[in-house]
């Protein structure tokens, strides 16, 4: 299946679930036309809240968030459209996929990203059909909104994310003292990023993301005399990983990721370019200072911290007027490794890189407790959205597909596979795609491909390319990949 048939494909979808969503939105706007509408991104957070022993045998203290995936339905199976900050955010911002609009990577030209410049945005279409909307934090990646008219990204109400400062002494890694040491040599005298620590318990009211939660509860106290559609994104767990230091603490014992014993032996069968992808200096510094422990536990401590923050809006809604005609969706732009594949940050297409949180609580559509195992994509929010509230689609076209059929009912079948991409060179970008029981990758700008079985291998551990038992499913994993001449070139970086 080519590309293009996957899009005739998504067009005929489309067509039959606006066709029954009239008949859906009909009966539901008698009771509650246009629904409010909360938002929540969360930055680099990883699935292992989700207590999947195929990610992480820990526990993770994340009570706020486990309690909204408990109240509706939680895609286990969810995924990026591409596994870094700024396509990804794009992508469900526009409901334009990266493959189509060229925009692969942090620090992308958005002028120069083909069919995401003009159109418009989720705000800007809630906007338009008569919501108030706001944005609270790092919602999307790099730039302002009202900056110039034509940007897709506008709000009623907007709060950009503002950078904590560093705890006292920092850096305060030993890979962090190392890279600062480096940098001042070359004059840059920054606090790097790779780094990780605790704040003294008290500062805690001084992060950004407490004052952005703040901000949320404060609006969700007023009267509004439109629906609201708040997008509300929390920086943390975002690299540096500081967090109040009674959070840290919490997770002293906690284990490592599941590894091979050797973790090289993890990749002795992934391609050349996937290796190239991979942060193995990092990952051997900190093992190197023996750190790897102190990184997870305040990666895992600004996870907690997170959900703190999630937990008192959620809080406040529930208290208010609003709780039941508001929409509820959480989701994370991407996912992180932690040493998984001896790398340690985003930007890959394999399970610990691209496997998104989402989980959505929709008042007189969802039940409580439904986990959903088929593979979606942060794609699907757009039209999920539009659907749910009655406004109809934007004039542009629309590369997700709406869950609804899944929020009513988990067990509805889905044909689309999830596609992800990763940015490769200047003329190529690399593709995953997660489809039944399987991961594929395509490296385009070589002959790999890896193939995992997630049901034997939930580790992605064995790629299965060249094993004759799962030469049709091979088979099957290519026809459904785009062709590389059907794809968006690379959008070209920005210039500041």
């Amino acid at each position: 299946m080519t590309l293009k048939d996957l899009f005739i494909k998504c067009v005929i979808a489309f067509w039959i679930i606006d066709f029954t969503h009239t008949v859906f939105s009909a009966d539901e706007a008698a009771k509650t036309p246009h629904k409010n509408i909360l938002f929540i991104v969360c930055d680099d957070m990883n699935t292992y809240l989700l207590g999947n022993p195929g990610r992480y045998d820990g526990k993770v203290f994340a009570p706020n968030m486990t309690a909204l995936a408990e109240s509706g339905v939680n895609f286990r199976q969810a995924y990026t459209a591409s596994p870094k900050c700024q396509p990804s955010r794009a992508s469900f911002l526009t409901g334009v996929a990266p493959w189509r609009s060229g925009l692969y990577d942090n620090g992308s030209e958005l002028s120069e990203a083909k069919f995401i410049y003009d159109v418009a945005s989720m705000g800007e279409h809630f906007q338009t059909n008569g919501y108030f909307v706001c944005s609270y934090g790092k919602i999307q990646h790099g730039y302002l909104p009202n900056k110039n008219p034509k940007r897709p990204f506008r709000y009623d109400e907007y709060s950009e994310k503002k950078s904590d400062d560093p705890p006292k002494g920092a850096p305060l890694s030993g890979y962090g003292r190392e890279k600062y040491d480096d940098d001042l040599a070359k004059g840059k005298d920054k606090i790097p990023s790779e780094d990780w620590g605790a704040y003294e318990n008290s500062f805690e009211s001084n992060m950004d993301d407490t004052v952005k939660a703040n901000k949320a509860i404060k609006l969700l106290e007023k009267d509004h005399e439109k629906p609201f559609f708040l997008l509300l994104g929390f920086f943390h767990p975002h690299q540096p990983f500081y967090a109040p230091r009674k959070y840290i603490d919490m997770y002293k014992d906690a284990p490592l990721p599941p590894m091979m014993n050797n973790p090289e032996d993890d990749l002795d069968d992934v391609p050349t370019p996937g290796k190239k992808l991979i942060n193995d200096k990092f990952f051997e510094a900190i093992n190197r200072y023996n750190e790897h422990h102190y990184l997870v536990e305040s990666y895992l401590g600004c996870v907690t911290y997170t959900d703190v923050q999630v937990g008192r809006v959620l809080e406040a809604l529930d208290k208010s007027r609003y709780k039941d005609n508001t929409i509820v969706v959480l989701i994370s732009d991407h996912g992180f490794h932690l040493g998984e594949k001896a790398h340690i940050t985003k930007g890959t297409v394999w399970e610990c890189g691209a496997n998104s949180l989402m989980m959505w609580r929709v008042p007189g559509v969802t039940k409580a407790r439904q986990v959903c195992e088929t593979p979606v994509s942060l794609l699907d929010i757009y039209p999920t959205l539009c659907n749910l509230t009655g406004i109809g689609y934007p004039d542009h076209q629309l590369d997700g597909n709406s869950l609804v059929p899944l929020l009513k009912d988990i067990n509805t079948e889905r044909h689309e596979p999830a596609l992800m991409v990763q940015g490769g060179d200047e003329y190529t970008a690399h593709f995953a795609l997660r489809y039944g029981k399987y991961r594929y990758i395509r490296y385009w700008n070589s002959e790999g491909e890896e193939l995992y079985d997630r049901e034997m291998d939930p580790k992605e551990w064995t790629n299965l390319v060249g094993d004759k038992n799962y030469a049709e499913a091979l088979s099957e994993m290519r026809e459904l990949m785009p062709r590389q001449s059907e794809v968006a070139i690379p959008a070209g970086k920005r210039l500041d």
